[in-house]
């Protein structure tokens, strides 16, 4: 899965006052042979984060 790989876009939001953030990944496949495309999206929150 790894080779199909188009584009991959990780990007951290902190929440303020509560000391903890969330890490969103983004991840775009791409067939090359029939060029469909496949979107993931995913958000982990990680607690005690200073």
């Amino acid at each position: 899965m790894a080779d199909n790989i188009d584009t991959f876009t990780p990007e951290v939001q902190s929440a303020g006052l509560n000391s903890s953030a969330i890490a969103l990944f983004s991840i775009q496949y791409l067939d090359q042979r029939t060029q469909e495309k496949s979107d993931y999206n995913h958000s982990v929150q990680v607690m005690n984060v200073l």
